[in-house]
């Protein structure tokens, strides 16, 4: 099973950098989002960044085996890619880290769900996973 996700996210980050090469598309308004440690980020990314933000759930089989693919593309990539989790589990934020340690996330994660301010939609299933080129715009979304 660890090998199928791996192959999905070699998919997903090839998917990204073709993206990064193609993306033209008119800049949105801007949305800021903020971490459990209070930590704020801009949607666009300021820096010219993608953003990647990844839905997960304690319940989630599929999210646990996903997690230590998105550990490695934060830490290989943070200069190229802001990395966001959003809980999905309807849990108060101070609940959220000690899943997130349950879980060895080591990316950010959002402290509310960014759905509506960033027009993401309905989450239908889960793991999910949102990629927002450089000027705002959601260019895919991976159930």
């Amino acid at each position: 099973m660890f090998f199928i996700f791996r192959i999905v996210f070699n998919s997903l980050l090839a998917m990204v950098i073709s993206f990064m090469l193609i993306s033209c598309q008119p800049q949105t308004k801007k949305q800021q989002v903020t971490d459990l440690d209070g930590k704020h980020y801009t949607i666009p990314d300021n820096t010219g960044r993608w953003i990647i933000i990844n839905y997960w759930a304690s319940w989630c089989h599929a999210c646990y085996e996903e997690a230590p693919l998105l550990n490695d593309m934060y830490s290989k990539y943070q200069t190229q890619l802001v990395i966001l989790g959003v809980n999905y589990d309807m849990v108060s934020p101070q609940e959220i880290k000690p899943l997130a340690q349950k879980m060895k996330i080591n990316f950010p994660i959002l402290d509310k769900d960014p759905a509506n301010k960033l027009e993401i939609g309905h989450v239908a299933g889960l793991p999910l996973t949102i990629i927002i080129n450089p000027k705002g715009k959601i260019v895919a979304k991976m159930v």
